[in-house]
């Protein structure tokens, strides 16, 4: 099934989401059961509500897609980002999926408000969650569609046929080495091998402290790479770090290697579904670097003091820190000091641009 996050403009009519929910459960105290902790004016759209929605796309950006699998022992917890309820998706008996929404309880802790009825194979339903006024939008909006295996089954057909038929080689000697290591002690320093002929410092951090699913699943990652990729470093990094999203959407790393992560990426560590656009997007390490310190320098601005910390932090040791900024200060004092920032950047920048086009005649 697929999860796609929108920002939409105006505010949704329809049902209320606390109307679709049979139950309210709290993981802190005994939740108010006719009402939920989400914004006053959340949505849930199915059947005709969705249909409706569905035909005027001018109203609406995407701003990301993930594929989650759902099956009789896996559960998977989708985040869109820490300013949405995450989505817990479950099979039913019937072959229907289970959408549950998990929030932040309005007395600490987090809500579960099942969802009814279950999604049925090829149907969806719409999370829709409003933003404060000022953000210059409606709010934004969770499409969860369930695929039936026909139309999974078609598709991986139409992407076989078109895609030509790789030449499958022996992998290296150091390569056959890592994907045949049994045990955290000799997968380690089989992948700690790898990462160091590549020159990965990002990975060698990673891969000191990972635990053994993380040290598998790297594992795995890096053996789906194609020959022409195996020797070059970027695919390599972005495979480990691929392989950390699944258990990062769940919190399920360890701390040790969620440390790393922080080191490595920033605040960008603590959000998997940005994490997971920057890495599809990014062609190479320069993009990727790129990618990050923009993300990092806009988490600058977030609401949240963690993610200020931690962004600043990064910034601070990758020579990208803004000069006098101080993520706890008063928030009128941060975003003055952010706006003449970035106005000296971009001005920086057109000197520069008009010098290259000088140079150039």
């Amino acid at each position: 099934m697929t999860i796609e996050r929108f920002a939409v403009r105006p505010g949704l009519t329809g049902p209320a989401v606390d109307l679709a929910a049979t139950a309210i459960a709290g993981d802190r105290g005994r939740p108010f059961r006719g009402a939920s902790s989400l914004p006053a004016g959340s949505r849930w759209l199915a059947g005709e509500w969705l249909t409706e929605w569905r035909l005027d796309a001018s109203e609406r950006q995407s701003r990301g897609l993930v594929d989650a699998l759902v099956a009789a022992d896996l559960h998977p917890i989708v985040t869109a980002g820490p300013d949405l309820p995450a989505l817990e998706l479950s099979a039913t008996a019937f072959g229907a999926v289970q959408v549950t929404v998990i929030a932040a309880a309005a007395h600490g802790g987090h809500e579960r408000l099942l969802l009814q009825p279950p999604l049925a194979v090829d149907a969806g339903g719409l999370l829709f969650v409003p933003v404060a006024p000022e953000s210059g939008y409606g709010g934004d909006a969770l499409l969860v569609t369930l695929h039936g295996p026909a139309a999974a089954a078609h598709a991986e057909a139409v992407r076989a046929a078109a895609a030509p038929s790789p030449i499958v080689a022996a992998p290296p000697p150091d390569w056959r080495h890592a994907e045949s290591a049994i045990g955290e002690h000799n997968r380690r320093p089989a992948l700690l091998a790898l990462a160091r002929e590549r020159g990965s410092a990002l990975c060698l951090d990673l891969l000191l402290v990972a635990d053994e699913p993380a040290l598998i699943a790297s594992t795995a990652a890096l053996a789906r790479l194609l020959d022409a990729d195996r020797a070059a470093a970027w695919p390599f990094e972005r495979a480990v770090l691929q392989s950390l999203l699944p258990r990062l959407e769940r919190d399920e790393l360890s701390p040790a290697l969620q440390a790393a992560l922080r080191r490595q990426l920033g605040a960008i560590a603590n959000d998997a579904g940005t994490l997971r656009l920057l890495l599809a997007e990014s062609a190479d390490r320069a993009a990727f670097a790129r990618g990050l310190r923009d993300e990092n320098y806009a988490a600058l601005a977030d609401r949240s003091v963690a993610q200020r910390v931690e962004a600043h932090d990064w910034l601070q040791h990758h020579g990208g820190s803004v000069p006098g900024f101080d993520p706890l200060a008063a928030a009128a004092q941060r975003r003055q000091l952010l706006r003449t920032h970035t106005a000296a950047m971009a001005a920086a920048a057109a000197i520069a641009a008009e010098q290259a086009l000088e140079a150039g005649r």
